[in-house]
């Protein structure tokens, strides 16, 4: 069953990515699926169309707008707005290794730290060429 599902997902004109135990590799036998994908206006339409529901967002990072579960199936999509960002955060917690030996509330506080500070990067306020040091007077 879930192989019919896999093959439904890359059947869509989407991009998704897999995260999640999997993705980190401290995945068990019992372990979901999980991926992001870009959000866009008919993607959700386009979960439930193929057996996803809305299911509440406990994520901490601002990225993740929504998350579908598999009504069958162990799989959560997670649509997210800046796909590349959290793909540059994902790789960079994963070669660090700072998921391992973490409860589920301390993971979700790394990666809300991760994104936060990627966040900066991207808009210029830290790292080469930045707005701002610990020179700058601040208001």
């Amino acid at each position: 069953m879930i192989d019919n599902t896999f093959v439904k997902l890359h059947k869509m004109s989407d991009e998704f990515h897999l995260t999640g135990s999997r993705f980190f590799g401290t995945n068990h036998v019992n372990s979901d699926w999980d991926f992001m994908v870009k959000d866009t206006p008919y993607i959700g339409q386009k979960l439930t169309e193929i057996g996803f529901v809305h299911v509440p967002n406990d994520y901490l990072d601002p990225l993740t707008v929504g998350l579908y579960g598999h009504t069958k199936d162990n799989i959560h999509v997670q649509t997210v707005t800046n796909i590349r960002l959290k793909l540059m955060a994902q790789e960079y917690i994963k070669n660090h290794n700072w998921l391992r030996n973490k409860n589920k509330a301390q993971q979700k506080i790394v990666w809300q730290i991760t994104l936060e500070i990627f966040e900066d990067i991207e808009k210029g306020f830290i790292g080469p060429g930045c707005k701002w040091s610990l020179s700058t007077p601040h208001i």
